[in-house]
């Protein structure tokens, strides 16, 4: 084993010499560096039941369903977080492609996209909350960002959960409307009809009237299931402008750097020594 006390006394002129190079190099490059702040919004995941009309309108386990959601909750807005879609109407509303100073490309969304996925993280913490990070380097605009975010994602996944709904009760309108034509035909049919047919016009009007009446009631459910478009994420901690910045961390970055110099100054030593020796 090397004697690295013996070993830096004859050679800390280089080892020094070596560390302060890279150190101030270090320096002068970190200085540099754009100062970033960062905002965050908290959000917690809204149940489901909320979209569900068979359990908002059963008086027997409507009271039996928290409203929060759950982890799948999370995690069905986690797979949607990096859509380059939402990232493009970030980028067309706060003028990002200006803001990262993005020319002499012929897609400059496509760059000023990378340039906001390294800007941007979307995770779920250990109390299973939503976090939604954005760094930036004007602390409004970080803020500004962040919120958006929360509001598209909020948007998408309202759509996505009612959609579902939506279909369903345009089948039902369409399908009530169909009753209602073949019920207004019996009824001018019976007139002209025979007495049994006309009897049987009648019962089945009846029939039509009862049907109606359910399809009434079903349209009015979903439709207030549907219009209603509640929340899907329950917002605990908007962004707020941040007051320090948060990247570059300068300090634990120089230490390590320095320290990295330092062990490869005594490799090289210790490389240089036994050559000398040899």
């Amino acid at each position: 084993m090397p004697d690295f006390l013996s070993l830096f006394s004859r050679w800390w002129k280089l080892i020094a010499g070596f560390v302060l190079a890279i150190a101030a190099v270090t320096a002068v490059l970190l200085l540099q560096v754009d100062k970033q702040y960062v905002s965050t919004v908290t959000a917690l995941p809204a149940t489901t039941v909320n979209f569900d009309k068979s359990k908002i309108f059963s008086e027997n386990i409507q009271g039996l369903y928290s409203p929060l959601g759950g982890p799948e909750d999370i995690d069905r807005v986690l797979g949607t977080a990096g859509l380059d879609t939402i990232f493009l109407q970030l980028i067309r509303e706060n003028g990002l492609v200006k803001h990262y100073k993005i020319k002499d490309q012929k897609i400059p969304e496509y760059y000023a996209i990378k340039e906001l996925h390294e800007n941007i993280e979307v995770l779920k913490d250990e109390y299973g909350q939503l976090r939604i990070k954005v760094w930036d380097k004007d602390k409004l605009l970080a803020a500004r960002m962040a919120n958006s975010l929360f509001g598209k994602y909020q948007q998408l996944h309202q759509r996505l959960q009612s959609e579902t709904n939506e279909r369903i009760l345009g089948n039902l309108r369409q399908h009530q409307a169909q009753l209602q034509k073949e019920y207004v035909q019996n009824y001018d049919s019976m007139g002209v009809t025979g007495a049994a047919q006309r009897d049987l016009m009648r019962v089945r009007n009846e029939s039509l009237i009862k049907e109606l009446a359910n399809y009434e009631r079903l349209i009015n459910e979903y439709a207030l299931v549907s219009n209603t478009r509640p929340d899907v994420l329950l917002l605990v901690e908007a962004a707020r402008p941040a007051f320090k910045t948060d990247r570059p961390r300068l300090l634990p970055t120089f230490i390590m750097v320095c320290f990295v110099a330092l062990i490869f100054a005594l490799l090289l030593s210790l490389f240089l020594d036994s050559r000398k020796k040899a």
